[in-house]
């Protein structure tokens, strides 16, 4: 008798047991449906208190729940790649608000993937465009544009990146090059704010400078030669750090 109620026992503590498991499992598994609503409430009340001026101009999505937190992504009503996150984890709650809505950190990623295929796709060559400033450092004026993605190739910026290959490793024959590529960006109404060009000798790939911050006002000075001689002569002269032109030779 007492074997049959030990027996007993043990049955009824293995289905209480094996019971509690599954409710577990139902609970892991309907978590994020319970918790959702809670978690859509507290993000809200954390936007109302502390982006009440964003309100008409930003739309909400349903928080995603991952790694056991709650994500809202809040995105701009004008361009769907100005947004930030709001999170919401073991009850408290931050956001990426100033990196990538004030500086406008997925923006400007975008922006320089646009414009690097957009030059592309009408010059029929490899280039690379970067944008050096975040976005609350351009004007009202600017940061309009960016977002409504308006006049893009004319706003002086971005920067383009570009390879020059030289067939003769002389001044005269890098500043043609220089000017003839400038020349071409500004008749097809491209115009960053500065270039920055790889100079490398076809005869010896190794030989290599790359030269930052040269304008489009570059090709118009009297004394471009000269800056050209210095760079190659590795001559940082008076003259050459006044055009805040840079230089670095590579290889």
């Amino acid at each position: 008798m007492k074997k049959q109620k030990k027996l007993m026992y043990v049955q009824s503590l293995f289905f209480l047991l094996v019971f509690v498991l599954l409710a577990l499992i139902v609970i892991n598994e309907k978590k994020e449906t319970i918790l959702t609503p809670k978690a859509t409430k507290k993000i809200e009340e954390y936007l109302e208190t502390n982006y009440t001026s964003l309100k008409e101009t930003v739309e909400t999505s349903t928080p995603n729940y991952q790694n056991k937190s709650f994500k809202m992504k809040i995105t701009n009503k004008k361009n769907k790649h100005h947004y930030f996150y709001v999170t919401y984890s073991k009850r408290r709650i931050s956001d990426t608000y100033q990196e990538d809505y004030v500086e406008g950190k997925s923006l400007i990623t975008y922006l320089e993937k646009e414009i690097t295929n957009e030059i592309k796709e009408k010059e029929k060559k490899s280039i690379r465009v970067t944008i050096q400033n975040t976005l609350n450092n351009f004007t009202q004026s600017v940061q309009e544009k960016l977002i409504s993605e308006k006049e893009l190739l004319n706003l002086k910026i971005y920067t383009i990146e570009e390879e020059l290959p030289i067939k003769e490793w002389n001044s005269k024959e890098i500043l043609k090059e220089i000017e003839t590529t400038i020349t071409k960006y500004n008749k097809d109404n491209i115009t960053p704010k500065n270039y920055t060009f790889t100079i490398t000798d076809t005869k010896e790939i190794t030989k290599s400078i790359k030269i930052e911050n040269i304008t489009e006002d570059f090709i118009k000075k009297e004394d471009r030669l000269e800056r050209i001689n210095d760079i190659i002569n590795n001559n940082n002269s008076k003259q050459l750090i006044d055009s805040k032109i840079t230089y670095q030779y590579l290889n």
